[in-house]
């Protein structure tokens, strides 16, 4: 009897659905991110006229709070990380400098979940942000800033409350995205 009664009791944590006044919390990686696009497409139209050496191209990391306004339909706030170090070269291609440069994206958006099947949930989003980038070098340091977003085409849940993500899209946390969240 006390068997019954506890499953009874732990029943609905595992029949769990994503109902209007739900909360998921993620985080995870990205690759190929707008910013990485723009540094990738900066060197392309300059010819390598800038005369830079990438050494370190970082994942987007990222962290993301979603709230269920109706079942199945978030909105969310986004916080990303990523980070970029290249070496500065003279026309002999001798180094003269390094520079780090951090780019932090903000951004808010929603997310739809048009399947929600069992343990599976398949989902697409847009959001839009600001990106804060710094960049620094043994003589100056630099500061941008400016809009940003992320359009995710489809992403896929696999889980129950804890799950892992993968994602394709475009946008400040990359075009492929791997992760894992937590319903509650």
């Amino acid at each position: 009897m006390k068997r019954i009664i506890i499953i009874l009791m732990l029943l609905p944590s595992f029949l769990y659905s994503q109902e209007k006044g739900t909360f998921d919390c993620s985080v995870g990686a990205g690759i190929m991110s707008t910013n990485f696009m723009i540094d990738v497409l900066t060197d392309v139209v300059t010819f390598g006229i800038a005369s830079e050496r990438s050494t370190l191209r970082s994942p987007s990391f990222y962290g993301t709070f979603k709230y269920a306004v109706k079942d199945n339909w978030f909105v969310n706030a986004d916080g990303v990380y990523e980070l970029m170090k290249d070496d500065l070269l003279n026309k002999k291609d001798v180094v003269i400098d390094n520079r780090v440069r951090s780019f932090y994206s903000l951004g808010v958006g929603t997310e739809y979940h048009y399947i929600h099947e069992d343990i599976v949930q398949v989902y697409s989003g847009a959001a839009i942000g600001y990106t804060f980038e710094t960049s620094k070098t043994n003589t100056k340091q630099e500061y941008l800033h400016y809009l940003n977003g992320h359009l995710n085409l489809i992403g896929i849940r696999i889980g129950k409350k804890l799950a892992g993500s993968l994602e394709f899209g475009l946008g400040y946390k990359g075009i492929f995205t791997a992760g894992v969240s937590y319903q509650f």
